[in-house]
């Protein structure tokens, strides 16, 4: 009778894990902020008036951060957490408890007393404005000799092929925003990807911040226009042009990505590939993220294959793999997992 009580005062305590079990994060960022926000999209931030260079972001946990919660970042306050923290920034308090009272009289949650704080937001709730995104332009130049080396050296990708993916080597790039145009040259090796009207950039030397950058639309696919309809039995889904590239010079294997390993394929292209193709065959990154999507797409498509690299693999990806091992090595890991 004893452990009864316990157990019904331990699930009925106002504690942050009991209104999570009751309440996601997300719809919690949301009702307070007034709007539902993409994940990883810069917004003016809801902490203070006159975000004019919006860098307000929302995002799932990586590295030492729990992968199920949802973070918040305000770039220009250089302060971060998970929604409590952000609930005690917004009310400007340092007290969880008072912050807990609020959330569970806001939502009806029935945790605690009932009692109201009477917490009021330090600003006026604005609707969040999402940071323009620039139309990227690039500027060609002739194969550099670091370029080259680049493709061949590094994966013994030839010409034919970086020219079937529209690659390039760039010695500038323009980000064309509304009101005004920004002109960068790279310090180091810059490659452009087209899609259309669209464009992609890759500094492999840079820092993750700066590496990439592209102004595609979020439904678009790399590698979708490179596709040979006449074939019909492999097609892989990769992370990115990269792989997509390697695949194709080495063993001429088709294969496509998504805009990042976080954003999924649209349905009707999923439905297209699994209906013309025998095997459709996706080969993401053994990380967090990568697992997460692989998981993510089995559920949304059971028919999907999914390659599990082995945890013994130092290497995250083939273009890695290849980098280390070279042709004949990475020809027998690439066939092993794709069961050829």
């Amino acid at each position: 009778m004893e452990d009864i009580l316990e157990n019904f005062i331990k699930e009925n305590a106002l504690t942050m894990e009991n209104v999570r079990s009751l309440v996601d994060d997300y719809s919690l960022f949301s009702y307070y902020i007034g709007a539902e926000l993409d994940v990883q999209v810069k917004y003016s931030s809801p902490l203070r008036k006159g975000d004019n260079d919006p860098s307000f972001t929302l995002y799932y946990g990586y590295g030492e951060f729990s992968r199920d919660k949802l973070y918040f970042k305000d770039h220009m306050l250089n302060v971060s957490g998970d929604v409590f923290d952000f609930l005690m920034l917004l009310f400007n308090t340092n007290s969880l408890e008072k912050v807990l009272r609020q959330v569970d009289f806001d939502l009806g949650l029935n945790l605690g007393t009932g009692e109201k704080c009477d917490l009021v937001p330090t600003i006026i709730k604005e609707a969040p404005t999402v940071k323009e995104r620039p139309k990227l332009k690039i500027v060609s130049q002739a194969d550099t000799k670091g370029y080259i080396n680049y493709w061949e050296g590094n994966y013994e990708i030839g010409k034919r092929v970086r020219n079937l993916y529209h690659a390039s080597c760039l010695s500038a790039v323009h980000y064309e925003y509304s009101h005004k145009t920004t002109i960068v040259v790279p310090k180091n090796l810059c490659i452009g990807y087209t899609i259309g009207k669209y464009y992609k950039t890759y500094q492999p030397f840079e820092s993750k911040e700066y590496k990439f950058r592209n102004d595609f639309p979020s439904n678009y696919i790399e590698g979708h226009m490179q596709i040979d309809w006449s074939r019909n039995d492999l097609l892989v889904i990769s992370k990115a042009f990269k792989e997509d590239m390697l695949f194709r010079q080495h063993w001429d294997i088709q294969a496509v990505s998504g805009k990042s390993e976080t954003t999924f394929i649209h349905p009707k292209f999923m439905a297209m590939y699994l209906k013309h193709f025998k095997r459709v065959v996706v080969w993401l990154d053994p990380d967090e993220a990568g697992t997460r999507s692989s998981k993510k797409y089995k559920e949304l498509y059971p028919k999907l294959e999914i390659v599990e690299v082995p945890s013994w693999i130092n290497e995250k990806d083939p273009t890695d793999f290849y980098e280390v091992h070279r042709n004949l090595e990475t020809t027998a890991f690439v066939k092993s997992m794709l069961q050829l």
